[in-house]
């Protein structure tokens, strides 16, 4: 059974050190699943061990033991477990420089960001696509998304995946193919 709120208030009175502990260790397997399955895809392990710690740290510097007396420990926890790990990949796809979309190299188009109609194709392409690929299932739709949407090498995709590079390559290549003829069943081509 986790601590409560009210149970941590009581051990921050008796000793704030011990009450830290005691949440990290009750919590700290909880944050790093959150952090971990936000933060997976895009981040390396220090950079999720680093987040849970910022989440911790957050919790402890902002918020006193009166107030989280009064919540449910568990979510909030969560809450701000999932809020710092959204800023963390936001923050590590614009330090890569990562997102390539896919549908702009199938359409080989680049549309400008004030032309409605185009947007909007370009949504439902990307709704389409992004279904097609899902249905690809995985290592596949891991390896294409990696590839072309954070623009990833067969080694670093490897690395991440536990796969031999030319393993990676040759399955992006078959499921590339098996991409291109799902798509062309719903009128789209490569």
């Amino acid at each position: 059974m986790n601590m409560t709120g009210m149970e941590w208030r009581t051990k921050t009175g008796e000793s704030p050190q011990e009450a830290y502990r005691a949440l990290i260790k009750e919590y700290g397997g909880y944050v790093y699943a959150i952090a971990f399955n936000k933060l997976r895809s895009m981040c390396s392990k220090e950079e999720v061990d680093e987040c849970v710690s910022d989440v911790f740290a957050e919790i402890f510097m902002k918020c006193d033991a009166e107030t989280i007396g009064q919540r449910d420990l568990k979510g909030y926890i969560g809450t701000v477990a999932k809020r710092r790990a959204i800023d963390y990949f936001r923050k590590a796809a614009i330090q890569r420089n990562s997102f390539v979309p896919l549908e702009d190299k199938i359409t080989g188009k680049i549309t400008s960001e004030h032309n409605v109609e185009s947007d909007a194709d370009k949504k439902e392409l990307r709704l389409i696509l992004l279904s097609k690929i899902t249905e690809l299932g995985e290592p596949d739709a891991e390896i294409i998304m990696r590839k072309y949407y954070y623009n990833q090498n067969s080694d670093e995709i490897a690395r991440r995946l536990s796969l031999k590079a030319s393993t990676v390559r040759s399955r992006c290549k078959r499921a590339l193919e098996r991409l291109s003829t799902m798509l062309a069943e719903v009128g789209i081509s490569m």
